[in-house]
């Protein structure tokens, strides 16, 4: 009688060599490939330090501009006393928390993507390759607000935008037409075309699927920024 042939179980392949530096400049120009990598060997750890790194030098370089934009809008107050209103070295140390409270986006956009993906869209993935996926599409963001930066600084105003805000340079920064217009920029579409196509390969799903879940995980926290600057707007 003859023995049954037991199939020898996958091994799975190798992860790619230097796969979490190579994402850094791939995810720009080959966010595909790229993705079909990370699908197998999601990387977290070299981007989380690199986004969260870059958003501080961001904010640093920025500190100064956007302190002065948090005095001005104290001064609005009705009956602030001239006294209350802080200094700029006073509120730039604050500025730097923000930098720290921004590298938890990644885990909410993330958990986000979990949530439409698997239990709404009926796909399968992982946390750890959905945090992968908008890691590395963050870090397109975050060379976008170096980017910009080093162009407020030059002009000498937090005006200097990639966005649709530079067609009204009259606004306010925080007013709600200018912070609009500005999530209509050139590193917020790349980096919803990138996560788009990321998704979609983890997933398995349709390219159009994937930038659906995109905007409903990336594109959903611009949104809740408009309508959080709305209603201050509306209750000032």
């Amino acid at each position: 009688m003859e023995q049954p042939i037991m199939a020898e179980p996958a091994v799975p392949a190798p992860a790619p060599s230097g796969l979490s530096i190579r994402g850094l400049w791939e995810v720009f120009f080959q966010p595909a490939e790229f993705f079909r990598q990370i699908k197998d060997h999601p990387r977290v750890l070299l981007a989380y330090l690199l986004v969260v790194a870059a958003t501080a030098v961001a904010v640093y370089l920025l500190s100064d501009f956007l302190a002065q934009l948090q005095i001005d809008a104290i001064r609005q107050r009705p009956n602030m006393p001239a006294g209350a209103v802080p200094s700029v070295e006073q509120i730039k140390p604050w500025m730097m928390l923000g930098a720290v409270l921004f590298s938890f986006l990644p885990l909410i956009t993330a958990a986000l993507a979990l949530f439409w993906g698997n239990f709404i869209f009926g796909g399968k993935a992982s946390f750890k390759q959905l945090l992968s996926v908008h890691l590395y599409g963050l870090w397109i963001f975050s060379v976008g607000g170096l980017i910009q930066s080093g162009m407020a600084l030059a002009k000498g105003s937090l005006k200097a935008s990639l966005s649709l805000a530079a067609l009204v340079p009259n606004e306010p920064v925080d007013s709600l037409l200018y912070v609009a217009l500005s999530k209509i920029s050139v590193f917020h579409i790349w980096e919803l075309i990138a996560v788009g196509i990321g998704l979609s390969i983890v997933y398995g799903f349709s390219r159009n699927k994937g930038y659906l879940l995109a905007v409903l995980s990336v594109g959903i926290m611009s949104i809740i920024h408009i309508i959080t600057t709305a209603l201050g707007k509306a209750f000032s």
